[in-house]
């Protein structure tokens, strides 16, 4: 667990570093330079790109975690299984671009009504997919390899960075919304060639691919998991975006614009999710192929717990600053707040389920993730059309908040009956013990008039009273250890 602790660490940190990036940057200054309209255009490009683009990634990232241990060979370059994956993606590319070309009639009608602009402007979203497509197969190789850092920074940070100057340059009319919509299309395409660039720099680009490690039992084997995982996928995707996309056809973009930056706001909490599940991922796959179910189980705990440690103080910060955080926002944006509350609490949910998403995807049972997907994108369909329409934007997170439940409540399920492992124990409880309290306590406390030394006071309040009880109550080894090797680094500097 010593590699799992470091690296997600370090991820995360960097993560946060781009939290804050896209926070303050979509947050206060797309929010007073944009329109709702173009903040709805532009997130909603970024759903459909989303989506576009796990149709044309043909389950790579799964795969990679799954079978890489078995290409796994440093003098044989690894059996050129990153030559396999462009190939792999480079053939989702080319499906996905005669999808769009053939529903693009549909696509345009959808959301002509509401959502005029972004029905001219959806085809910006393509050029995205395709950069993201490699972008996805590369990380998953760099994972799998254990060089996390380099593509989270391009990731979390970068594409951040490339966003806010393009906004920046087309607020100050330096360029129109074209040339502005070229600006962020090409960011994406940029970040897929520097990750590709990094893996050439550490000596992990082999493009010559080794057809010889495909046995008949184990090709029968990688297609009969990426088709089910396909759809795993893809209805995940789905689940994620499809709110955004309802709200802008059924509401408008402007509507898109304020649900997107109040969504944005709580999405925040899951970022040690994606952090410390991406680096678990690669320990999990190792676990199955050994049959060491207790190392299983001991992930499991361990990252969910810090997984919702981590959440819970992000949840915090957020929920407790976000009247402050409003008043240097447009007003029409105050109507967004209770979304922050709903789509906060399924991320906080999920923080301790999403865990078994990987187990089961990794186990013999990957199959069952297929089909309770493919019911909660259902459900949350269903629910968009009946929320949206009887709440408006907030119906959308209502279904977000219903869905995430029932699909947690379902995977947990099936992973205790058929691996007899979960999430929970009297660690956990103590850390939803603390978050409760410290919620309840924050409640409470009244603002200040000005909301910069409120900010400031009140989130250095909720740091030091919620991380000081986990320490105090011993609530997570990770964070002990982490506590005292900064200490003894310390003590060491000052002798």
């Amino acid at each position: 667990m010593g590699i799992v602790r470091k690296e997600s660490i370090r991820s995360t940190i960097f993560s946060y570093v781009g939290i804050v990036i896209g926070f303050i940057s979509q947050t206060f200054i797309f929010t007073n330079l944009l329109s709702t309209q173009i903040v709805g255009l532009i997130r909603v490009l970024q759903s459909f790109a989303g989506l576009q683009a796990e149709v044309g990634q043909l389950s790579v990232q799964t795969i990679t975690g799954k079978f890489f241990p078995y290409f796994r060979d440093k003098n044989k370059g690894h059996h050129g299984f990153l030559m396999l994956a462009v190939i792999l993606v480079s053939i989702g590319f080319v499906i996905v671009f005669i999808l769009t070309f053939i529903l693009r009639g549909a696509i345009f009608n959808w959301y002509n009504h509401q959502s005029p602009l972004f029905a001219q402007k959806f085809y910006y979203a393509f050029p995205i997919a395709m950069a993201l497509i490699y972008i996805t197969a590369f990380e998953s190789y760099l994972r799998m390899l254990y060089r996390i850092i380099y593509s989270t920074i391009l990731k979390e940070i970068y594409i951040r960075l490339f966003a806010l100057g393009a906004v920046l340059l087309y607020s100050f009319k330096v360029i129109g919304l074209e040339g502005f919509l070229l600006v962020f299309t090409g960011t994406y395409a940029l970040a897929a060639v520097m990750m590709l660039f990094y893996i050439k720099i550490i000596g992990e680009l082999y493009l010559k691919p080794d057809f010889n490690i495909f046995t008949k039992e184990f090709l029968k084997e990688i297609k009969h998991y990426s088709a089910y995982t396909y759809v795993t996928i893809l209805v995940h995707r789905g689940i994620l975006e499809v709110d955004k996309m309802f709200v802008a056809a059924m509401n408008g973009l402007g509507a898109a614009g304020i649900y997107s930056v109040t969504s944005l706001m709580a999405s925040v909490i899951a970022m040690p999710i994606n952090a410390i599940g991406n680096i678990s991922m690669s320990f999990i796959s190792e676990a199955f192929k050994a049959n060491d179910f207790v190392k299983v189980n001991e992930i499991f705990n361990k990252a969910s717990l810090n997984q919702f440690i981590a959440s819970s103080l992000l949840f915090l910060l957020i929920w407790h600053n976000a009247d402050n955080f409003f008043s240097f926002m447009p007003d029409e944006y105050k109507d967004g707040k209770i979304i922050i509350l709903l789509i906060g609490a399924s991320k906080i949910i999920d923080s301790i389920c999403a865990n078994s998403n990987t187990i089961i995807l990794m186990s013999n049972f990957y199959s069952f993730m297929m089909f309770s997907g493919s019911l909660i994108l259902l459900v949350l369909i269903l629910a968009n059309l009946f929320f949206i329409n009887l709440m408006g934007i907030s119906g959308a997170a209502v279904a977000i908040l219903v869905s995430v439940l029932l699909h947690d409540i379902v995977k947990v399920g099936f992973v205790w009956y058929k691996l007899q492992i979960h999430p929970f124990n009297r660690n956990l409880l103590k850390a939803a013990i603390i978050f409760v309290v410290c919620f309840l306590i924050f409640e409470w406390i009244p603002e200040l008039i000005n909301p910069v030394p409120d900010i400031i006071l009140r989130s250095s309040a909720i740091c030091v009273i919620f991380i000081s009880s986990i320490l105090v109550f011993n609530v997570s080894e990770d964070i002990t250890k982490l506590k005292n090797d900064l200490l003894n680094k310390y003590f060491r500097k000052k002798r």
